[in-house]
């Protein structure tokens, strides 16, 4: 009789609560295979991913509360949702939805289907085996003032004195596509050393707090795989021919400069401000493809190219040869990300057909 209760109280727990571990749902992430921190579960046909998961796939951040109630911030948008609710607030406007997050072992599980709250886009295969996400630019809550920027005159007359020699070609349509586009252009040089040294300098003095996310890769596999987002403090000095580097046990001088000029300004003008942005970005990003020994020469250009926007990025391809009957291709993106008081620089890895 006892043995019969068991059995009988253990059907209905599964009843009740149809939660299923999904090891077999395939998480991708800009292209590529994403492990998760958590195992995705599916319930009564929904899939759920742990927060952490969420929030390090769209660069989002999120609080908890003393009652349950957890603050997920996404672009433009905030919600609010407290553990086993179907009520949630979204920019403060309240709905009710027809699932509800929970917790297992102290991890929250949101329903995928939240993401459409914050318009985020995402593709969810019928059968629940397949999630595809390609990650949006980071929402930069504070931009930087561009025109308060610290120039240098140069002695060119026009741009196409500075990047047709670059180049070998007319280099006419690069600035056109520049300025349409709203981009920074910029190249290695020792032109003007002393005086671009001089300026580095004094803009280092008047930095924020400096932050460097790096995207964890394991790339050894027959499968390459993605993982979640760390970050460290980062530390920018003057150096007496570049700059150095701090970060984690990474102390690194980088004494290439990058020259950046603004083709939107119709100036020959060295933009001292963006080409210390340049260096920063390019140093972490030297830095992280030699950790996982990512190789760029076939793709190389001597011309970098800065994009603005709510966050500014710089893209390089690379590609890596681990394995000896494959070579897979990607992206790795540099982002300079803003909050009030702070500057956190992301470096990011996606597949080469993907875009940000």
């Amino acid at each position: 009789m006892k043995n019969k209760l068991i059995s009988f109280l253990l059907l209905l727990m599964m009843l009740v609560i149809p939660l299923q571990a999904n090891t077999s749902c395939k998480l991708i992430l800009n292209g590529i295979t994403y492990k998760p921190t958590y195992t995705p579960i599916i319930s009564q046909k929904n899939l759920f991913l742990s927060l952490d998961d969420l929030v390090n796939m769209t660069y989002s951040t999120y609080s908890k509360s003393s009652n349950n109630t957890y603050l997920w911030s996404l672009p433009k948008t905030t919600l609010e949702l407290t553990t086993k609710s179907k009520i949630v607030k979204v920019n403060q406007k309240q709905q009710t939805l027809n699932t509800a997050p929970f917790t297992v072992n102290d991890v929250l599980y949101v329903p995928i289907s939240f993401l459409k709250l914050a318009d985020y886009p995402y593709t969810l295969s019928s059968d629940l085996t397949q999630f595809e996400l390609t990650s949006l630019l980071p929402y930069s809550t504070s931009t930087d003032t561009y025109t308060s920027h610290t120039t240098l005159s140069t002695d060119y007359t026009k741009l196409e004195d500075i990047f047709t020699p670059l180049l070998k070609e007319d280099s006419q349509p690069l600035i056109k596509t520049a300025i349409k586009y709203n981009q920074y252009l910029s190249f290695a040089s020792s032109s003007y050393k002393k005086d671009i040294l001089a300026g580095l300098n004094k803009v280092i003095g008047s930095l924020p707090e400096l932050e460097v996310t790096f995207r964890n890769l394991d790339l050894l596999n027959d499968t390459p795989t993605c993982n979640n987002l760390t970050t460290y403090p980062l530390k920018v000095i003057s150096d007496n021919n570049g700059i150095r580097v701090k970060f984690n046990h990474t102390d690194m001088v980088y004494e290439c400069l990058w020259p950046t000029y603004n083709p939107n300004s119709h100036t020959t003008a060295i933009d001292i401000n963006k080409s210390l942005d340049v260096m920063i970005m390019r140093a972490l990003y030297e830095n992280y493809r030699d950790t996982y020994d990512l190789k760029d020469d076939i793709h190389f250009s001597p011309i970098t190219t800065v994009q603005m926007g709510r966050s500014d990025s710089i893209t390089y391809t690379v590609y890596s040869d681990h394995l000896l009957d494959q070579t897979h291709t990607y992206t790795v993106t540099i982002y300079k990300h803003i909050t009030p008081g702070k500057i956190n620089y992301i470096v990011d890895l996606g597949a080469h057909t993907i875009t940000s």
